[in-house]
């Protein structure tokens, strides 16, 4: 779907936050990118959804760039607007890019019983708990149709109970529908128990260090292979936190 091909980021005040990234992103994959905080992951979600642009390498699209709309972004916190409904809040961005009223509250309400809220369309963001809002802001991002999810740290603020449902639940939907998904996250268990492939990112500057595939996708929490990979990308993290 694209290619990052020597992608590298430095701030005004001097920081650079990423250094010739390249990797690539195939149609209906699953990737989760790991790495400790400070490693510069935001600042490439942030370029891949055209929110920043690099100061050297290039984003290359197999097709044409994305028009507003096709790269969805689930960020950490929910961000809802409190005075709308959970209906109201996932049509929002298609509104904002011209569907009709009626087109938009449909796709907002098979989004979200995408999620698991169908029930309720009617709630307000107080009335929904953590784990629902951040439902709402996933079925927010999945109701457009993007090409593209960009998930940035979207369950590290949640209980590990709520936490461990909402990656049951964005594991199932993605077997199911295979959308495309960059999930960030700084979770070794998280990284291995989602996604088939794992992008690991060093800081001081940010760049790629290894992409390893999973040797037991889609396996159960207490997989020995999967428990093997996690203590395997944990050591690899380890190691690079003291290098020089």
């Amino acid at each position: 779907m694209l290619r990052l091909d020597r992608v590298g980021r430095k701030f005004a005040n001097g920081v650079e936050a990423l250094r010739d990234v390249s990797f690539s992103i195939e149609p209906g994959a699953l990737v989760a990118l790991l790495g400790p905080s400070g490693c510069g992951k935001s600042t490439l979600l942030r370029l891949i959804a055209g929110l920043d642009q690099p100061d050297s390498g290039r984003i290359i699209w197999r097709d044409a760039p994305p028009q507003p709309g096709q790269i969805g972004f689930v960020f950490q916190d929910a961000t809802l607007l409190p005075w709308a409904n959970t209906r109201d809040n996932v049509a929002l961005p298609l509104r904002l890019t011209g569907v009709p009223k009626a087109e938009a509250r449909r796709r907002a309400e098979e989004a979200l019983t995408q999620v698991g809220l169908g029930s309720a369309l009617a709630a307000r963001p107080r009335e929904l708990s953590g784990g629902m809002r951040m439902r709402v802001s996933l079925a927010r991002a999945l109701a457009p149709r993007p090409i593209l999810l960009l998930m940035d740290e979207p369950f590290a603020a949640l209980d590990e109970f709520t936490r461990h449902g909402l990656q049951n639940d964005l594991r199932e939907l993605w077997q199911e529908s295979r959308p495309t998904i960059l999930f960030v996250t700084h979770s070794i268990d998280e990284a291995c128990f989602l996604a088939p492939r794992v992008v690991l990112m060093q800081a001081h500057p940010g760049r790629i260090a290894d992409d390893c595939a999973s040797p037991a996708p889609y396996a159960a929490r207490d997989n020995a292979l999967r428990l093997g990979f996690v203590a395997d990308l944990g050591r690899r993290l380890a190691l690079m936190a003291v290098e020089p």
